[in-house]
């Protein structure tokens, strides 16, 4: 069924459509929505009962809801009820009560809390019930983010999931495309950030994958120091901004004009592996994005598979002498991997000691997610204070 005739069942007192709607809509904050029509008083009141394994947030809840009620054609009740349930609370969390007859209600919940203005009793009446304990804070006075029961239950379940994609060969050998993919992209990207056009490919001769670069288009560099210089025009009233684009620009340079880009291409394959790894962990933690709950497992056994994947391949290449010496004959006999390029021509290190470094940064990965995840609101005040503030 397409998504206008489900919106217009819903228009027409559809609880299934409604409760599906809804679901789609705030599924992803892992909140299950249950809706009933009140049709004995008059008008008639549509209840939408939400319930989740944390207290579910009351200002997003109800910006998401607006947002879905402003596409149906019609609506079924003329008054809307949100109560909040906690497991393991007899009473609501928070109630709402609003009046869908007032053409600013919907349009005014549907901003953000930051643009909304405020609203009358008329419209809503928040009724707390449940006194909950203040989040902890740190040092800059930010909520700290703790990990909750779906996010434990969702790494939980895609560990276990990677664990039988890695201990099957049959699985492993599935899923090592992804990481290929992944691994050239890194090649690609860096290779056009520092000016070099680069495609990347599998390689079907002797497996795995290869990224072609062609020579500098200096073309590429002016493009780069164009929109750098448009940011800074942009943000020209925004010192800190200002600030860390130099910092960034002089970084820049020196890599550019210097081998650390060269050996930057060479390292980001992997690099890119441990980026997607913990893009996928994240959006796992928090479900950002995710528009169904079964994502999130997806999302957890696909970045966790990357953390076992690339732990064992580094723990074989600094232990296993036959691993060793079929890495060093390197690809086809002609192209060395990337390990051994970054030990020999840049750090003039031994191969144990790059691997050594690259086996604890795949370590480090998920414990460095995880501190993201817990200081977003903290990341999300820089960015912000960075790219969203045009003037000081």
């Amino acid at each position: 069924m397409k998504l206008a005739q489900l919106r217009h069942q819903a228009g027409e007192g559809d609880l299934r459509a409604i409760a599906l709607l809804f679901n789609q809509a705030l599924g992803h904050k892992g909140i299950q929505v249950s809706p009933s029509l009140n049709s004995t008083i008059n008008p008639t009141n549509l209840i939408l009962t939400l319930r989740s394994e944390v207290p579910p947030e009351a200002q997003s809840s109800l910006t998401l809801i607006s947002r879905e009620l402003l596409t149906w054609p019609n609506l079924p009740a003329k008054i809307l009820e949100i109560q909040a349930n906690y497991p393991g609370q007899s009473e609501e969390l928070w109630h709402y009560h609003l009046d869908l007859t007032d053409p600013e209600t919907l349009p005014n919940l549907a901003m953000p809390a930051q643009a909304r203005s405020k609203i009358s009793p008329s419209q809503s009446l928040p009724v707390p019930q449940v006194q909950l304990a203040p989040p902890s804070t740190d040092a800059f006075g930010f909520p700290i983010q703790r990990l909750d029961a779906q996010a434990w239950k969702t790494i939980g379940i895609g560990a276990v999931l990677a664990l039988i994609l890695i201990t099957l060969p049959f699985l492993t050998f599935l899923f090592t495309p992804l990481i290929t993919l992944v691994h050239e992209l890194g090649h690609a990207a860096c290779g056009w950030v520092f000016g070099y056009p680069a495609i990347p490919s599998f390689d079907f001769i002797y497996g795995g994958g290869i990224t072609i670069h062609g020579s500098r288009w200096s073309l590429l560099l002016w493009a780069i120091y164009g929109g750098l210089g448009y940011l800074a025009w942009l943000y020209r009233h925004n010192r800190l901004t200002l600030i860390s684009l130099g910092i960034f620009t002089v970084l820049y340079t020196v890599s550019a004009f210097s081998p650390i880009h060269q050996a930057l291409f060479v390292a980001m394959g992997h690099g890119f592996e441990l980026l997607f790894a913990g893009i996928f962990l994240d959006r796992a933690l928090g479900g950002f994005g995710c528009r169904y709950p079964l994502e999130r497992p997806l999302y957890a056994m696909a970045g966790i598979f990357i953390i076992f994947y690339d732990l064992r391949f580094a723990w074989r290449l600094i232990f296993d002498p036959i691993e060793q010496a079929v890495y060093r004959e390197g690809k086809g006999g002609l192209l060395d991997h990337d390990f051994i390029r970054l030990s020999q021509e840049f750090f003039q290190v031994d191969l144990a000691i790059v691997v050594g470094l690259f086996w604890w940064l795949v370590l480090l990965t998920p414990v460095f997610i995880v501190w993201l995840y817990r200081y977003r609101q903290l990341m999300q005040f820089a960015f912000a204070r960075l790219f969203l503030v045009k003037s000081d």
